[in-house]
């Protein structure tokens, strides 16, 4: 009994340490003064821009949680532990997005 306990604590723990979601990651704090002299043409494009590079990060993150798990079961390490991943420059394009819309929506642009 003991030893199921201590292997399903070990499991939860070393699951638990495995890469973020895309979903799970918040954005970073950015400054909307970092976008205020932007007109609304380059505010758009650097919102695609953005968003583009944010898509590419979540399916690179998304695999590492994968290869995570993969891991665990396997060697009972993340992979992530040794490769790292993509967690801050995910939530730093997340505050960036925040920040060219609320740029955006100051100027009133339209999307």
């Amino acid at each position: 009994m003991l030893t199921k306990i201590l292997i399903t604590c070990a499991t939860v723990a070393l699951i638990s340490s495995c890469a973020t979601r895309p979903d799970k990651i918040a954005a970073a704090t950015v400054a909307q003064e970092k976008y205020a002299a932007e007109d609304c043409a380059t505010l758009s494009k650097k919102f695609s821009q953005t968003q583009t590079e944010l898509t590419a990060l979540s399916k690179k993150q998304n695999s590492k949680a994968n290869g995570d798990i993969w891991g665990v079961l396997l060697i009972f390490t993340p992979i992530s532990f040794f490769t790292g991943d993509f967690e801050k420059e995910i939530a730093q394009k997340k505050g960036d997005i925040v920040a060219i819309q609320a740029s955006q929506r100051k100027n009133n642009c339209s999307n």
